[in-house]
C-alpha cells in the first residue's frame, strides 16, 4: 500500500525554502582591524550563580533544595578549579543532601593541610 502521491507538509516546507529577502550588506567603512586582541578567559557574560558564589568564603554554605545540591556542588567545584573566585582558592566542596531541617547544603571547606 505504498502511494507515490506526496502530501503537503504541515510545517510549510515550501516557505522554509524561500529566500525571504537579500542577504544583509556589510559596510566596510565601519569595520576596524585590531592586531593585539587577547581572547578573554572563560565566559564573557555572568553566570546565573556568580553573584551567589562571590558572597561565599571558606566555611560558607549554600542552603538549597535536596534536588539542587548536585548541580550547585558541581558548578561551584568547577568554578573553584577554574580559579574564578579568589576568596575560595584552595577550598574543596562538600555536599549534604539532607540536613536535619530537610534542606540541602553545599559547603566550601578549606583544604586540610
Amino acid at each position: 500500500m505504498n502511494t507515490s502521491k506526496k502530501t503537503a507538509s504541515v510545517f510549510g516546507l515550501a516557505s522554509a525554502r524561500k529566500n525571504n529577502g537579500r542577504p544583509k550588506t556589510i559596510d566596510p567603512d565601519l569595520l576596524v582591524v585590531e592586531h593585539d586582541y587577547k581572547l578573554p578567559k572563560g565566559r564573557m557574560v555572568e553566570g546565573k550563580f556568580d553573584a551567589l558564589f562571590r558572597q561565599m568564603r571558606p566555611g560558607s554554605a549554600v542552603k538549597c533544595e535536596p534536588s539542587e545540591v548536585a548541580t550547585l556542588c558541581n558548578t561551584l567545584r568547577k568554578a573553584i578549579q577554574a580559579e574564578k573566585y579568589p576568596a575560595l582558592a584552595g577550598c574543596v566542596v562538600r555536599q549534604v543532601t539532607r540536613a536535619p531541617d530537610g534542606r540541602g547544603r553545599v559547603v566550601a571547606v578549606s583544604k586540610p593541610a
